[in-house]
């Protein structure tokens, strides 16, 4: 028996008016070589001794070579997890532990790790396929985990989320994208970010570009990069979107499309993009458990809000309150998600799916509100609404107002914690440009507009600590303020 991924890849690889499945910044890669590739690898794995019962974890940093393994366990129907290269050892360790990984994949001895069977692979063996006959199934069952990633931990508590065939297929499926789409993808494909839309293009026939590195195709040079390989589709996190406009701007092509999102996306940002008048900024907004929730593409009905946009067609969304109670437009409340293609819970962790997962919804743990247009709105996580002498107060809308001064870049609330007061709002700034103001005017300014609800301090900083999707780690930076203090 063939899976679902292999039948694809090889329905791909047999028509003759297939676009290239990878351009390289001086080759392109067909169907038909990517098929033939992803095939020998599934029979290497086999000749390695990979079973029906085998959890592979791959610790490759080559993006070729990485998806070619990837699609090669797809092929096989045996559960995979990435263990990122760039992570230490302990916490590659400790991930394959929680997942009783019985094999790595790796391109470097370097990575293998204690106690687990390795098999090492360099990406040029990879280049070099021998053909081998259709690889079988090792395991069939559509119900059965095939990828295995972790929730995005922006609580400090990462999760487990086991994604079947079945759910991975539907995921692909339901999220489509124009014939024809060319996809640059700019985080790397060791984060699900990054490998998520590169495992898109292969099951629908489109185009992933890769750039060579990141010295070889500078910020500067991304619009000629764009214009050379006919990007259709620039997938990116909100640093990189940043950077794209910061001072003079790079200018991208008009053909080209803007995917942002993974944290908010300032209104700044997005007012940056539209004054360019060439290439269009959409965001973005899902979850590693649900898949796409909304998104202001094909188009923004509510360009004046910091929005996510509308729901996607094969999702529904509802702002409840505390007892679960719908709440109209305009009110805001917890936003739950159902989809077609959601999990059900956490892998091993029933504490968590009970808290997340309840009468067939997804909580995602957000504050929201619709738009009478239907827009959603999102004022911030749960976890982080600042609670000062009862008033509760967002932290979106301190941002807000301090990103409307010219002299800051971003800016970020959290509660420093009083026992008399409750929650204190306190914010940190990046400056941009030149400007190097004095914070207590800027403290000033907010307090004029915000009265009670502005943050009692600022605090300038050099670069806001992130996660790796871009969100501030606002744990991290209640840390580093207090330790100043």
């Amino acid at each position: 028996m063939r899976t679902p991924f292999a039948e694809q890849l090889a329905r791909h690889a047999a028509d003759a008016f297939a676009p290239p499945a990878f351009v390289l910044p001086s080759a392109e890669l067909s169907f038909a070589e990517l098929h033939r590739r992803v095939e020998h690898c599934a029979a290497w794995m086999r000749a390695e001794g990979c079973g029906p019962r085998d959890v592979v974890g791959i610790t490759i940093a080559d993006e070729i070579a990485h998806l070619t393994v990837s699609l090669a366990t797809f092929t096989l129907g045996v559960p995979q997890v990435c263990l990122p290269t760039y992570d230490p050892a302990p916490a590659r360790a400790a991930l394959a532990r929680s997942l009783e990984v019985t094999r790595v994949i790796a391109a470097d001895p370097a990575h293998g790790l204690p106690g687990i069977a390795a098999s090492f692979i360099e990406p040029a063996a990879l280049a070099q396929p021998r053909t081998v006959p259709p690889q079988e199934a090792l395991s069939a069952d559509p119900e059965a985990p095939l990828l295995f990633i972790a929730s995005s931990g922006s609580t400090g508590d990462p999760k487990l989320i086991a994604m079947s065939t079945r759910v991975l297929a539907d995921r692909l499926r339901l999220r489509g994208y124009p014939e024809r789409e060319s996809v640059l993808t700019m985080t790397t494909v060791e984060d699900i970010f990054g490998k998520t839309p590169r495992l898109f293009t292969a099951w629908l026939g489109c185009t992933s570009v890769f750039r060579a590195s990141a010295v070889e195709t500078p910020v500067h040079a991304l619009g000629a990069f764009c214009a050379t390989h006919r990007v259709t589709r620039l997938t990116m996190g909100v640093l990189h979107a940043s950077t794209l406009v910061r001072d003079d701007g790079v200018a991208l092509p008009a053909s080209v499309r803007c995917y942002t999102g993974g944290a908010r996306v300032p209104m700044r940002l997005r007012e940056a993009f539209r004054a360019h008048g060439s290439a269009r900024l959409y965001v973005e907004y899902g979850a590693r458990e649900v898949g796409l929730i909304s998104a202001t593409w094909p188009q923004d009905l509510d360009p004046s809000l910091e929005s996510v946009g509308l729901v996607a067609e094969h999702s529904a969304v509802e702002v409840v309150d505390a007892e679960g109670r719908v709440l109209p437009a305009g009110e805001v409340g917890d936003v739950r998600v159902r989809t077609a293609s959601m999990v059900h819970g956490y892998h091993r962790n029933p504490a968590a799916t009970a808290r997340n997962f309840r009468d067939g919804w997804f909580h995602t743990g957000d504050l929201g509100w619709f738009s009478p247009r239907g827009s959603l709105c999102l004022v911030g996580r749960i976890d982080d609404v600042m609670n000062l002498n009862g008033i509760k107060i967002y932290p979106s809308e301190i941002e807000r107002v301090l990103e409307r001064d010219p002299a800051v870049r971003t800016a970020a609330a959290f509660a420093l914690r009083s026992d008399l007061h409750g929650e204190i709002p306190v914010a940190a700034v990046e400056w941009q440009g030149d400007a190097r103001p004095e914070a207590s005017a800027l403290l000033a300014s907010v307090r004029a507009e915000l009265g009670v609800r502005a943050p009692r301090r600022i605090v300038v900083v050099d670069a806001l600590p992130r996660t790796s999707t871009g969100k501030v780690a606002r744990r991290e930076l209640e840390r580093l303020v207090t330790e100043k203090r």
